[in-house]
């Protein structure tokens, strides 16, 4: 709110015109303002007016710097009723305290209504703070449910995604640590439970579905407004204070009295009038304090739900932690008992295996004895070089084949490994 006028200015007298009144003032209100477009209805709008009189004459000057149509109409009714009668300073000043008057009644009137939408709009939203069942929804299970519909909704996205199948299969170990904790869990149900009618659970919206950050946004905004209100109603106590203790200096002014001749009624009901605005505005302030407190533990609140959805959910990671930490030591185990085994055989494969080649070598004709002829010395037999190349043409290719095979294995194993590891990174 622009700072304009937040006191009454006085304008001293001059030497021209010694008897002349005059002081500008800007006072604040609300007006509803459906119709311009805005998401509130209600809109701040100011009043600043200069105003003379001149005691000796009773004429009185207003120059309306700003205002509505309805202040301008007023005054202007005001003046022009005036003109009509005969003009005495009497006549003249009274209808400038009504002008006063109107304009004071004016910065109060919306403010009701204004604020009575701002705590229409904190109740709405302290109904879902209040009465979210925030127990049931941060629950173990229902935040698997949760988890596994996020893991579901990546693992589709994921196929359009490249190197998908790296995501799914992460995603896929995730959600297998879910339903593992979720067969313990079950596990332990069907002991206690063996009702086969039993109602399926209910699902129950998110936290994040229903605690939004545009949630937490209006929040603040109704703070913001709050703040502005507060602001407003401090600035126009004190204009219609000092607006007060002016018209009180006019009554107490010896010059005045001797040339107006006012009943002290009229000021009287001034007075009242006047003062009656700066309690509504006291009795405003304090509902503005009692909406502003309320609003503050709102937004605590809010924030502290936030945290403990965070809190549940780290729970659960941690849980499911544990849980792939035991099952991976169960995994590591049965994998190093097996490890053993296929030690055991590769150690007895391997020292077999050159026995059975020779057999097998030996077992093709390619090298035959000579039976009883033989001296048994070494080279005392017939070799069969045709069968012999022919064996190697064909061992030889198979054998590179073989390895090529095994490398190109070997390349997309490590490959794969480091995708993963650079996936889980990011």
């Amino acid at each position: 709110m622009a700072a304009f006028l937040e006191h009454v200015f006085t304008f001293y007298f001059t030497d021209r015109n010694p008897m002349k009144f005059q002081h500008c003032f800007n006072l604040v209100g609300v007006e509803h303002d459906i119709g311009l477009g805005h998401a509130f209805p209600y809109q701040y709008r100011q009043t600043a007016a200069y105003f003379s009189f001149e005691p000796q004459t009773g004429k009185t000057a207003w120059i309306i710097l700003k205002a509505n149509t309805a202040i301008r109409d007023r005054i202007l009714e005001l003046v022009e009723s005036q003109s009509r009668k005969t003009l005495t300073p009497k006549s003249s000043f009274s209808a400038a305290m009504s002008a006063h008057l109107a304009i004071f009644e004016w910065s109060i009137q919306n403010f009701t209504t204004h604020f009575n939408t701002l705590e229409t709009q904190i109740s709405e939203t302290a109904k879902v703070i209040h009465h979210t069942p925030v127990s049931a929804i941060t629950d173990s299970s229902n935040l698997e449910q949760t988890l596994e519909r996020k893991m579901t909704a990546r693992k589709s996205w994921g196929r359009r995604e490249k190197h998908s199948g790296l995501r799914q299969r992460i995603n896929q170990a995730f959600m297998t640590l879910v339903s593992l904790k979720r067969s313990d869990n079950a596990g332990q149900w069907n002991t206690t439970n063996q009702n086969p009618s039993r109602p399926k659970r209910l699902e129950l919206p998110e936290i994040a579905e229903i605690f939004k950050f545009e949630k937490l946004q209006d929040l603040y905004l109704m703070a913001t407004r709050i703040n502005d209100g507060s602001l407003v109603l401090a600035q126009n106590k004190v204009v219609l204070h000092d607006l007060i203790e002016r018209f009180e200096h006019f009554k107490e002014l010896e010059s005045f009295s001797r040339n107006v001749d006012i009943d002290p009624e009229e000021f009287d009901i001034f007075f009242d009038t006047a003062k009656r605005c700066v309690r509504e505005l006291d009795n405003q302030e304090a509902r503005l304090n009692t909406l502003q407190a309320r609003l503050e533990r709102q937004i605590s609140l809010f924030n502290g739900i936030l945290q403990y959805n965070n809190m549940r959910f780290g729970e659960l990671y941690a849980e499911l932690t544990q849980l792939s930490t035991e099952k991976m030591e169960q995994f590591t185990i049965k994998a190093r008992r097996e490890t053993v085994s296929i030690h055991v055989i590769t150690i007895l494969t391997l020292f077999f295996l050159p026995a059975t080649f020779v057999a097998t070598f030996l077992g093709s004709n390619i090298i035959t004895f000579k039976g009883e002829e033989a001296s048994g010395r070494i080279g005392d037999w017939i070799i069969d070089w045709s069968g012999l190349a022919l064996f190697g043409v064909i061992t030889g290719p198979l054998s590179g084949l073989v390895f090529s095979i095994w490398a190109t294995i070997s390349w997309y194993s490590r490959w794969q490994q480091k995708q993963v590891a650079d996936l889980i990174l990011k």
